[in-house]
């Protein structure tokens, strides 16, 4: 919780007052010698709890789809503290080195211009179809799909998406 805290307000704060360093830390945290290091320190931090959690629970595989819970299942890898495969989804297009755990089993990507990604930052990757639900594919037109989500047809609508972890307020964020 206290990590999820600061990385929350680190990051609005960031967002708010000093938006130019956005670029400059991400280019700091994926370097090819600190995302490691950032990577080993996750592990050390949270592995020993994961550990436990993943062997009351005795799952025949380990699916993850989070960056930070990669890097410490990569630790646990590394330690050969797990004895199932562990598979990392990355649905985005861009791959960075934090997501990528160089022990963990497989990386499924879902387009072939990340698997170079992949491979750079030392990891094992595939390319697959993410899963969509059929309801999903086929296109429609503007105005079916207002009528079809109630929106009203003369006015403009944008799509705020808040990302995984929610942070900042939504309603000041759309104003």
């Amino acid at each position: 919780p206290l990590l999820a805290w600061i990385t929350r307000w680190g990051y609005t704060f960031q967002l708010r007052f000093t938006p130019w360093l956005i670029g400059p830390i991400f280019a700091i945290k994926t370097h090819p010698w600190i995302a490691p290091l950032i990577r080993a320190l996750f592990g050390w931090r949270y592995g020993r709890r994961l550990r436990g959690v993943i062997h009351r629970c005795q799952p025949d595989v380990i699916i993850s789809t989070f960056p930070v819970t990669t890097a410490v299942l990569d630790r646990l890898c590394r330690t050969r503290s797990l004895t199932m495969p562990v598979l990392t989804v990355i649905a985005d297009y861009g791959v960075h080195a934090q997501w990528v755990g160089p022990a963990t089993t497989l990386h499924i990507v879902s387009s072939p211009m990340a698997l170079p990604l992949v491979k750079r930052a030392h990891g094992r990757g595939r390319v697959a179809q993410i899963p969509v639900d059929p309801r999903f594919e086929g296109t429609i037109s503007q105005a079916q799909a207002r009528t079809r989500c109630a929106l009203p047809h003369d006015r403009r609508i944008a799509l705020i998406m808040a990302g995984a972890w929610g942070v900042g307020s939504i309603a000041p964020a759309v104003a």
